[in-house]
């Protein structure tokens, strides 16, 4: 419930600044702020500042280097989070499998993938119902694209969806699967249930472009029309596909300049994309 939950921020943040006249400076108070700043998404700044201030006072407060690694995560500063995440785990050995899945998601980032699969892997030893981490080591299986590896990649995620069956990131997964095994049925029922039970956009986008593809290879251009329209309003710039598959459908309709517009969007991201290059 999106007005549930703006009334709820709403009411944390009078709390806080009615805290700010009484313990302003209070390290507790001011990571419970930075927090909240985190979790509202567009307050990365205010978030950073009070870190650093706490940082400033105490520079292995734990809770303020794995804050400032979200935020250098968020900012796409992946080297700066891996060294807040090393730095968390100096100061303290015994951090949670969590920090280990951060610094998996940044050895990712930053191409190295041995070193995120062993990451991925000390996190499940930690906590073997990290659903982060069975989807990471299940990504890095899928990629291989030998039978045996993805083999054991479904065999993780079927794992994680049995610890957690609305995991919307488990869901698009095992849709993406569940299309390359021509099973559109599947790929409907979680793709639909994954964007029902997030309100984070790049996930969003993934849940309708997959929806999208599932229509479109069934031939019903005017839905995949729909939820690819759609995904191009959730996804991140660098998130073409759904761009590509509208080009597609406009194609289709024979309506060439928007079905240009869209393939111009993603030779602006991927600018030696052939199948693209051959279409215009």
């Amino acid at each position: 419930n999106k007005d549930a939950k703006k009334e709820q921020f709403s009411q944390a943040t009078l709390l806080y600044t009615t805290a700010d006249k009484i313990i302003m400076y209070d390290p507790h108070h001011l990571l419970g702020r930075a927090y909240l700043c985190l979790l509202e998404g567009d307050k990365m700044d205010q978030a950073e500042a009070q870190f650093n201030f706490v940082l400033q006072q105490s520079p292995d407060n734990i809770q303020a280097l794995l804050g400032k690694a979200c935020v250098a995560f968020n900012k796409k500063d992946y080297k700066g989070a891996l060294a807040f995440y090393k730095k968390a785990l100096r100061t303290n050995p015994a951090c949670p499998g969590s920090v280990r899945l951060g610094m998996g998601h940044c050895f990712m980032k930053i191409g190295n993938v041995e070193k995120a699969r062993s990451a991925f892997q000390r996190a499940l030893e930690l906590d073997p119902s990290c659903i982060g981490a069975l989807v990471g080591l299940a990504v890095l299986e899928l990629n291989n694209k030998r039978h045996e590896s993805i083999k054991k990649g479904v065999e993780l995620l079927s794992k994680a969806y049995t610890l957690d069956s609305a995991n919307p990131m488990v869901l698009n997964h095992l849709a993406n699967h569940f299309f390359f095994k021509k099973d559109y049925t599947k790929v409907q029922h979680l793709a639909l249930h994954a964007f029902h039970g997030t309100e984070i956009e790049a996930m969003q986008a993934e849940s309708c472009y997959q929806l999208a593809r599932a229509y479109h290879v069934q031939g019903d251009y005017d839905q995949a029309f729909q939820y690819y329209y759609q995904a191009t309003q959730f996804a991140a710039a660098g998130y073409v596909l759904p761009h590509f598959g509208l080009g597609q459908m406009y194609l289709a309709r024979q309506d060439f300049d928007n079905a240009a517009q869209c393939f111009e969007k993603v030779l602006a991201a991927q600018p030696g994309n052939y199948e693209t290059m051959k279409i215009l």
